[in-house]
């Protein structure tokens, strides 16, 4: 039995209000999965990432879904902001060249 935090009043575990004051519970999200990724994992998530443009695509699906691991999200957006960060030093190396050419 859910207990509401308003009025205090006893509902169902299934309700998504309460039935005497009407204040909505809280969605419950579906918990994250934190514990670490398995060598096998890791190993097909290496190998997805070694394939020419299906690791960008990759990359951003992991990076930014809001299921699935959090170790694998975080390292594909920690290897995307990497990217970026290089590409925009390459941009400028590039055009600082060129000026100066």
């Amino acid at each position: 039995m859910k207990r509401c935090s308003y009025c205090g009043r006893e509902n169902d575990d299934a309700a998504v209000r309460c039935v005497e004051c009407g204040t909505d519970y809280p969605i419950e999200r579906e918990q994250e999965q934190t514990s670490p990724l398995a060598l096998r994992d890791w190993m097909l998530t290496l190998l997805v990432l070694a394939i020419p443009i299906v690791n960008v695509i990759m990359y951003v699906v992991w990076a930014f879904s809001r299921s699935g691991n959090v170790n694998r999200r975080n390292f594909c957006m920690a290897s995307l902001i990497w990217i970026l960060i290089i590409l925009v030093i390459g941009l400028i190396v590039g055009v600082v060249s060129a000026v100066l050419k």
